[in-house]
């Protein structure tokens, strides 16, 4: 008798680490009970918890449907690039996503859309719009409005949230990576979608990169997937992750703080690759679809895009303000 063995066509790698409230949210929204126009058998989910004290209970997710995998790093480094690589490792699917951060809420359709941009192009490096969660970046909102976990809670209470999904539109703002728009070029993708073989021609995620967080470590590999000689670029419209408040290395910070971690990062950045950090030159495709929810910020996005082609900005050379 043949043995079938299971192999989903995407493997999406999920890194967390001591954010048991942001988690559950996370893993919610990559199950079968919140994705939509995807069946169970085609997608896996990896979760690496990168040292979180006590392991993340996956296990007790409730509605948590689908195929989820649980890997667990101890002895953790401060950076994540280590754990991700484990989840490349054990990922069986022939396209793999990977969210470097596991407190990012995922848009109903982006497993979906990833899955129908490998259909549509050759050797696509996919990615989505990273939001936060709030007014404004999470430590601009801390700041300015006092926002908290309690008031995002209250937030997704009332767009009634896991059932209307894409809601979280309403109540997000553009986070540093993704501040100009739909229309802008990216300094880095907070969810990056590769061939397994892309991925492989990286090397993975360079470990070289080894400060509390990663650095700049999603903002490289980001650019070098975009400079593989056959790669295409596509932006997925109307899907995104949706970064909630916590304690990051990065978004919690205050501004002096942020500040000087990513003068940091971006000296690290220039030892290993020998060049400052530049968003990608790559003219992008589009995919996907406009829920109503998301309309304000496209039309915000077509303003912000005839606004730098009438100054005669063609493309933005900031690292990430934040992912």
């Amino acid at each position: 008798m043949r043995i079938r063995f299971w192999r989903p066509a995407l493997s999406v790698v999920v890194v967390l680490c001591n954010m048991p409230r942001e988690a559950r949210r996370t893993l919610y929204s990559l199950s079968m009970r919140y994705q939509r126009g995807i069946g169970e058998g085609d997608y896996e989910v990896i979760v690496v918890d990168n040292g979180s004290v006590p392991p993340y209970p996956t296990a007790e997710i409730p509605g948590l449907v689908g195929r989820f995998e649980h890997l667990y790093v101890d002895p953790a480094p401060p950076s994540p690039a280590h754990a991700i690589n484990l989840g490349l490792r054990r990922a069986r699917g022939e396209y793999v996503g990977v969210m470097i951060d596991g407190a990012r809420i995922a848009s109903p359709g982006l497993v979906h859309y990833a899955l129908r941009a490998f259909r549509a192009f050759q050797n696509p490096v996919v990615t989505a719009l990273a939001w936060h969660l709030g007014p404004d970046i999470h430590r601009r909102a801390i700041a300015k409005y006092g926002y908290d976990q309690r008031t995002e809670d209250r937030l997704l209470e009332g767009i009634r949230w896991p059932d209307a999904g894409y809601r979280l539109f309403e109540i997000a703002s553009f986070a540093g990576s993704s501040q100009g728009g739909w229309f802008a070029p990216k300094a880095e993708s907070s969810s990056l979608f590769l061939r397994r073989t892309s991925f492989e021609r990286l090397g993975g995620y360079d470990e070289r990169f080894d400060q509390p967080g990663g650095g700049l470590v999603n903002a490289d590999t980001y650019i070098r997937a975009c400079e593989l000689p056959d790669s295409e670029l596509v932006v997925l419209l109307g899907e995104g992750t949706f970064h909630q408040m916590h304690s990051g290395v990065m978004t919690g910070a205050t501004e002096e703080e942020a500040r000087r971690r990513l003068a940091a990062w971006i000296a690290q950045y220039e030892a290993i690759r020998k060049t400052p950090p530049r968003a990608p030159d790559k003219v992008p495709h589009y995919l996907g679809h406009i829920p109503p929810a998301a309309l304000p910020s496209l039309l915000a996005s077509v303003e912000a895009a005839l606004g730098r082609r009438e100054r005669g900005e063609v493309r933005d050379a900031r690292p990430a303000e934040a992912p």
